[in-house]
């Protein structure tokens, strides 16, 4: 059976203290209820991604683009393009967590784990 394949491209948004944007996945479907770094399905150009992070709330200082990662699943393989993104303040729409926080409490799926 043929794996589909999803693009997506993923943000390591990191706030003026230092502390990192992440979000609780669905309770259903592919790593349900884990956290996950933020992500869209497709690849975008710049300006793009800034109107998804403003949408978000986020007002980015800048956006580099940091590497490109597959993560092969059963059925799907996910191909990221990771963005880290410096934002001038934190939003409700995320859980802000330290770095050490996200190792000891909010453990990332492997997949996301290779972006950061």
């Amino acid at each position: 059976m043929k794996r589909r394949r999803a693009d997506k491209s993923v943000f390591s948004i990191i706030s003026a203290d230092g502390k990192i944007a992440i979000e609780k996945r669905p309770e259903t479907g592919l790593l349900s209820g884990m956290y996950q770094l933020p992500n869209v399905e497709g690849f975008h150009k710049e300006e793009e991604l800034r109107e998804i992070l403003q949408e978000w709330g986020v007002e980015p200082i800048d956006i580099i683009f940091t590497k490109e990662a597959k993560h092969v699943f059963t059925h799907i393989d996910w191909v990221m393009k990771a963005y880290r993104v410096t934002a001038k303040g934190q939003t409700e729409r995320f859980l802000w967590v330290t770095a050490e926080e996200l190792k000891d409490s909010y453990p990332l799926p492997t997949a996301f784990q290779k972006l950061l």
